[in-house]
């Protein structure tokens, strides 16, 4: 007849919880078995068996949980106490004929010591060779035999030796047929005496000596990982119905051991993967745009060279974090990276900012200043705003790029630097180059390669994770509507990523909400866009600086389909992105809505993911719940 027990171990202690009433067991504030080794007084489980002997785990203290079933063999680990239901056979053990001084002498407390000693393992990560090999050796020694292996599956059916005693491990075991038959029938296998079994003819057997052998499947929910074998050179009187148990018990931990390590080693090879992918997929930046991967991608083959990198895109997409991204994949990111911004320097002042200046070069010059580019010697040098430098000084610029010598100012004296290039700008150079505002030659010696950073709006996709970042650095406490997140996705963001995190930081501090809605967002928003003054999000489609900008468009048909598109898809945030609402919003029917998104389509951008909470007035309006 079996039982089931319930073990419950820490790393200095073990207790056996049997019988049939409800049983309160861990540190001192337990009313039942009490367990003193637990660091926390307060830390106890609940356990009580079913009418079938079934074990269940009722609920820990500080942590509410439902009603947990204790499968057999199956370790719960809480903290530092280890709970596992063990079935135990109630016959009395009868002595092998050839079992060992321990194996006549051991008790229940006995075997239970070693059987906690395995328990353990589970939650103190080790090695799974070494534990393997206690396992083989308890086995060995309490049921009478003297040499053993264990081999587990590497994959496509194929096992290997991983642990042997008393037996070399290049020993032909793999191809004996009493292993594979006990892998393919998952069922041990015993041979009391091997003359005149069926396996008396096995080579392997032979040239070990064995004279009795038994081998017991590692299997784990049907899965077969591996067999533990074990032999001796005399006949063997068979393993009683109690040790048949006991074996059974000790090769079912060692299978959860194997599972346990297989799991972890798959675990930790995916997190290594992922954060892998993550330094070499995506770098600083957070998207999933195909054109900015295309992008990185391009920024990560010639970091590694000294090509000089031109970055081009607009105000607020990240050139200069992208440009420290190629610093830091390059073999020179252990040198220096100094960035310029070329518009913020006033004309008179640059050269002398870029290539220094000695003492009494010009009025003021009271001494020798270290100039950018020596700054950045051995390092990166990025010139931002490129196309802001004055035509007098890009000649010079020049001769430092192709060259990698520079003259300050007030010296006769020519320095050698080493130093990789990387530019950035705006504006489209092509152009300035065609209109004389920028020398051809610098542009071809600064654009060896040149990539381009996509506006945001041109990357929608990224606009959720790329805020979710953003909240959860300065208001990790705080979440937006769903109108919210539709605002965020509709809006154009002229400024990038830059407008993007300096609006999640503003509302951050100002709301008092824990979920921030679209008046928040707007709140003290700064707007150049008089159509977008109502905290409407901007339609696709820049209006630019130009002598119109007044209007809100190049002409007065493209400020009128502007304002008609921005309108359109407000109604589509308010309705929820429900089109017939939008439609009764507007004043319109459905059908003039549906020709307003074909003959806008370009201003209004992708509307397919407004699916916001309706504006409430709408909601009580069309009797719904907003």
């Amino acid at each position: 007849m079996t039982s089931i027990s319930v073990l419950a171990v820490t790393k200095t202690e073990a207790v056996t919880v049997q019988g049939e009433s409800l049983t309160v067991i861990g540190g001192a504030q337990s009313t039942g078995r009490r367990i003193t080794s637990l660091k926390e007084k307060g830390d106890y489980a609940v356990l009580s068996p079913d009418s079938e002997g079934q074990w269940s785990l009722h609920s820990l203290a500080g942590k509410k949980r439902g009603l947990q079933k204790l499968t057999p063999l199956l370790p719960v680990i809480i903290e530092d106490l280890t709970l596992v239901a063990v079935p135990w056979s109630t016959k009395t053990a009868s002595n092998n004929a050839a079992g060992s001084d321990f194996a006549n002498t051991s008790s229940h407390d006995e075997w239970l010591a070693l059987v906690l000693e395995v328990i353990r393992s589970f939650s103190e990560p080790k090695d799974l060779k070494p534990v393997l090999a206690r396992v083989l050796e308890i086995f060995q020694t309490r049921f009478g035999y003297e040499r053993g292996l264990v081999v587990l599956s590497s994959g496509a059916g194929v096992f290997e030796t991983v642990v042997s005693q008393g037996l070399k491990m290049n020993d032909p075991w793999l191809s004996e047929s009493l292993i594979q038959d006990t892998l393919k029938s998952q069922t041990p296998i015993s041979i009391n005496s091997i003359p005149g079994s069926r396996y008396d003819q096995a080579k392997s057997l032979v040239a070990t000596g064995f004279n009795s052998v038994v081998s017991w499947p590692l299997v784990l929910r049907g899965k077969t990982l591996g067999a533990l074998t074990v032999g001796s050179s005399k006949p063997h009187s068979g393993l009683s119905v109690k040790e048949e148990a006991d074996a059974a018990l000790l090769v079912s931990l060692a299978a959860l051991l194997v599972q346990f390590q297989q799991r972890d080693e798959a675990l930790r090879q995916q997190v290594e993967a992922a954060r892998a992918r993550m330094r070499e997929n995506d770098g600083p930046f957070v998207t999933s745009s195909p054109t900015m991967r295309e992008a990185l991608q391009l920024a990560r083959d010639v970091s590694t060279s000294d090509l000089s990198i031109l970055i081009q895109g607009e105000t607020g997409v990240g050139k200069e974090v992208l440009a420290n991204w190629i610093h830091q994949l390059s073999p020179r990111a252990k040198g220096p990276f100094v960035a310029v911004n070329c518009a913020a320097i006033p004309k008179d002042l640059l050269e002398s900012v870029l290539f220094g200046h000695k003492r009494g070069a010009f009025t003021g010059a009271s001494s020798d200043q270290t100039g950018k580019f020596l700054a950045a010697n051995g390092g990166t040098l990025f010139l931002d705003e490129i196309a802001e430098l004055p035509l007098a000084l890009q000649s010079k610029i020049l001769r430092a790029v192709q060259e990698r010598v520079i003259e300050p100012l007030g010296s006769n004296r020519s320095i050698r630097v080493d130093v990789r290039f990387v530019s950035a700008t705006h504006r489209n150079l092509e152009v300035a180059v065609r209109e004389g505002e920028f020398r051809e030659d610098l542009y071809f010696r600064l654009a060896e390669v040149a990539t381009r950073i996509p506006a945001l709006r041109e990357r929608r996709s990224d606009i959720p994770p790329l805020a979710s970042q953003i909240l959860r650095e300065f208001a990790p406490d705080k979440t937006l509507s769903n109108a919210a997140w539709s605002w965020l996705k509709a809006r154009e963001w002229p400024g990038n990523v830059r407008e993007l995190r300096s609006t999640l930081k503003r509302v951050a501090l100002l709301s008092r909400s824990s979920e921030i809605d679209v008046a928040e967002l707007t709140r003290g928003m700064p707007s150049t866009d008089p159509l977008a003054a109502s905290g409407s999000a901007s339609v696709v489609g820049a209006i630019g600086d130009g002598p119109n900008s007044w209007l809100g468009g190049e002409n007065l048909d493209d400020a009128r389909a502007r304002f008609t598109a921005v309108k359109v898809r407000e109604a589509l945030l308010r309705s929820g992105g429900h089109r017939g609402r939008a439609a009764e919003l507007l004043g319109i029917t459905s059908r003039t809505l549906f020709r307003y998104l074909d003959d806008y389509a370009k201003y209004l951008g992708d509307v397919t993911d407004l699916s916001a909470r309706p504006d409430k007035s709408v909601a009580e309006k069309r009797g719904i719940d907003a």
